[in-house]
C-alpha cells in the first residue's frame, strides 16, 4: 500500500514521478521474469501469463486491504481457496505438472 501511495503522491512532481515509475518498471519486469520462470512448464502465450500475474497480485492486494481490519480465519481461508482454485483452474489445462 505504501508503494502505491508514493506513486500516487509523486504524480504532482513530474521529475520524481518519472524516477519512481522507472524504478517500479524495473521491479515489475523482474517479477514478470520470475513468474515466467516459475511457470515455464505452462504452454500458454507469455502475455496471458503476465495477465494472470497482474490479476493475482491485484487480487492479493485487494484481499489484504479488504481483510486487514477483519480477523475471521474462515473468511481468509475461503478467499485464498477461491484464488487457488482460479489459478489451478486457469493454468491446469495448459500444463501436465499442476496437481490438486
Amino acid at each position: 500500500m505504501a508503494a502505491i501511495e508514493v506513486i500516487l503522491g509523486a504524480r504532482g512532481d513530474p521529475d520524481l514521478y518519472v524516477k519512481i515509475h522507472a524504478y517500479r518498471s524495473l521491479n515489475v519486469e523482474a517479477a514478470e521474469r520470475r513468474w515466467a520462470e516459475l511457470l515455464r512448464d505452462v504452454d500458454m502465450p507469455p502475455e496471458c501469463l503476465v495477465d494472470i500475474l497482474h490479476f493475482t497480485v491485484a487480487a492479493m492486494r485487494g484481499f489484504a486491504l479488504h481483510t486487514a481490519p477483519a480477523s475471521n480465519a474462515h473468511f481468509y481461508r475461503r478467499q485464498l481457496d477461491l484464488l487457488r482454485d482460479f489459478l489451478v483452474g486457469t493454468l491446469k489445462p495448459y500444463t501436465k505438472s499442476i496437481q490438486q
